[in-house]
């Protein structure tokens, strides 16, 4: 069986990483097998669980995101006077993993780039 040190460091660089792929690193890095069932039950010790992954655009910039709201609280005496309209669209080459997996009580989040391009 593989170290659990070692799928934990692997889990903690990764965070969103397949069973499969995580076999795949052991093997390619460590030359250690273990089989997808013993790879849960070693995430199931170190209390490792699957989680929702929650994406922020790489674009965003707090500083103008902070004086856009600063802006809009100047202006905006009431903010039930405010409307949001979400402009929402999916780009089929954008294909992004909707679970991780990371230690308990820890969020699984990435920064992303969105892509513009042809949308459908």
């Amino acid at each position: 069986m593989c170290d659990i040190s070692t799928i934990s460091t692997i889990i903690q660089h990764h965070g969103i990483i397949y069973l499969d792929e995580l076999q795949h690193e052991l093997w390619a890095k460590h030359h250690k097998y273990a089989t997808p069932s013993t790879l849960l039950r070693a995430l199931q010790r170190l209390y490792v669980t699957q989680k929702v992954v929650s994406c922020a655009a790489t674009e965003r910039n707090e500083e103008t995101r902070a004086i856009y709201m600063n802006c809009i609280a100047a202006d905006v005496l009431d903010p039930n006077m405010l409307i949001f309209i979400d402009e929402a669209a999916k780009d089929k080459r954008m294909s992004t993993r909707q679970h991780g997996r990371l230690m308990k009580g820890v969020r699984c989040h990435v920064k992303r780039c969105f892509m513009r391009g042809t949308r459908f």
